[in-house]
């Protein structure tokens, strides 16, 4: 398993995902770090790097969870978790923001009217007025 962070979110999903959950510098002492091929499986799953972000988050209080508090390897678990879980709700919320805004195609009157100049695109079933008999 492999470890990397180029330091440049804009560069690939990996970055990225590790810059939101400040999993940025190496130590091999970590014991709730992300390896590079369990960022690239979370993002393959659910195919996007938001909703990835979420489900790395979820896997680092897993493994926050299992610290023990006041013992010599990480005392701070509670306040880990407690870090962690907040993130996981603001990812979750730009989650589903970045889902609602990519199912309004169409609203603007641009789009519309490129769509009615594609000549490949099909013509509608049903319009308004369709009932009216005079």
């Amino acid at each position: 398993m492999t470890w990397t962070y180029g330091g440049d979110p804009s560069a690939n999903d990996r970055d990225w995902i590790r810059h939101r959950l400040g999993d940025v510098l190496e130590d091999s002492s970590n014991k709730i770090s992300l390896s590079d091929e369990e960022i690239a499986a979370e993002v393959t799953d659910r195919g996007d790097k938001v909703q990835a972000a979420v489900y790395c988050c979820k896997a680092l209080m897993a493994r926050a969870a299992r610290l023990v508090d006041g013992g010599p390897e990480d005392p701070r678990r509670g306040e880990i978790q407690a870090q962690l879980r907040e993130l996981m709700k603001d990812l979750a919320v730009e989650a589903a923001q970045d889902a609602s805004a990519a199912s309004l195609g169409g609203i603007s009157v641009a789009s519309k009217d490129a769509k009615v100049a594609d000549t490949d695109n099909t013509e509608r079933v049903f319009s308004i007025g369709q009932d009216t008999y005079s």
